[in-house]
């Protein structure tokens, strides 16, 4: 879930939107660095659109593979 109107500082988990992609990545002064914990910064951060920051997180807790009891 995203909290539009909170407001970030620096290591909070935000989502953003970048050359028409969307995607979570921690936030810093002049990077935000995704999950796969490449880095966005210097002229690649003037296109991203921070949407907002991650309040919950909303996992899977089902997997086809697991044993039923």
């Amino acid at each position: 879930m995203i909290n539009r109107n909170a407001t970030f500082r620096v290591g909070d988990k935000v989502a953003y939107s970048f050359l028409g992609m969307k995607g979570i990545g921690k936030y810093f002064d002049y990077a935000i660095i995704t999950e796969d914990g490449e880095a966005i910064e210097g002229e690649s951060l003037e296109e991203v659109t921070i949407l907002g920051r991650v309040t919950f997180e909303i996992l899977c807790v089902q997997n086809e593979y697991w044993p039923i009891i």
